[in-house]
Order: C-alpha cells, then sequence, then structure tokens
C-alpha cells in the first residue's frame, strides 16, 4: 500500500458486507452515536422542563391544573404541550354577571340556564329565552 491510497475515496460497503460491521462503523448507528451526546440529551431535558413550566403558566391562567400540564407537558408532550395548554377552555367562564336591580329577584331557569329577574312580589314567570312558565315561592318577609 502507498502513502496516497491511504486517503483514496473507498466504495460503499454492499448490504451484505454492511450486515457484518461494527455498530460504531455502521453509517447510520454511527451518525445516531454522535448526535445523541449526553450534552444533547441534557438540553432536550432542560428544553421540555422549560416547555411544562410554560404549559402549566398558561394553564393557571385558564383555571386549569399547574401541576397537570406541566408533568403532562414534561413527560409526554414536549413543546406540543404549549399547543394543548393555549387550546383548553376555561374551566370557569370569565363573564362577570351584572348586578340584580332593586326591588327584583333572580331566578335561573332550571331548562335552559338563563338568568330571569322578577319583581319582588311576582309568584310566577315566564322565561324569556325558553318561554318556560315556573312558579316561584313568595320572597320571605325577614
Amino acid at each position: 500500500m502507498h502513502g496516497g491510497d491511504r486517503y483514496a475515496i473507498q466504495p460503499a460497503p454492499t448490504m451484505a458486507e454492511r450486515r457484518h460491521l461494527k455498530p460504531e462503523q455502521h453509517p447510520v448507528q454511527s451518525c445516531i452515536a454522535r448526535c445523541m451526546t449526553s450534552d444533547l440529551i441534557l438540553f432536550l431535558v432542560f428544553y421540555w422542563f422549560v416547555c411544562g413550566i410554560v404549559a402549566g403558566a398558561i394553564a393557571v391562567d385558564r383555571d386549569r391544573s399547574f401541576w397537570g400540564f406541566f408533568f403532562l407537558t414534561f413527560l409526554f408532550l414536549g413543546p406540543l404541550g404549549i399547543a394543548v395548554a393555549l387550546l383548553a377552555a376555561p374551566l370557569s367562564p370569565t363573564t362577570q354577571t351584572r348586578p340584580i336591580a332593586a326591588g327584583r329577584r333572580r331566578f335561573t331557569g332550571p331548562r335552559c340556564g338563563a338568568e330571569n329577574d322578577i319583581p319582588e312580589n311576582d309568584t310566577s314567570y315566564d322565561c324569556w329565552r325558553c318561554s318556560e312558565h315556573r312558579k316561584v315561592k313568595p320572597k320571605a318577609d325577614n
């Protein structure tokens, strides 16, 4: 073997030759071994941890469990956990209830859930949403 032959381009191994290669000689496995260093694994764990914290913080704003979204994101979803937290509907509605006018009482219809404000002395009402007629007890005098 001459000195110049050592640097010559070698032909790619055939399929039969690849079966007998050691893992560090196999082209795909050697690439994976080079890429999956401990630094990369540490970075990915840290990145998923940060994603878990962000997803938990978003979940708290939506009245959801911080720890539930944190562990779901950190252990399973990774960066997708942030999107899941953003798409999660709030548990409690953020709308504020309007005040009850003086001399009126509020009833929530059991059929449709609509709020009905009726005069204090009335003993029945018709729901404004579903037109159901409901009887109510008169207001007790204190």
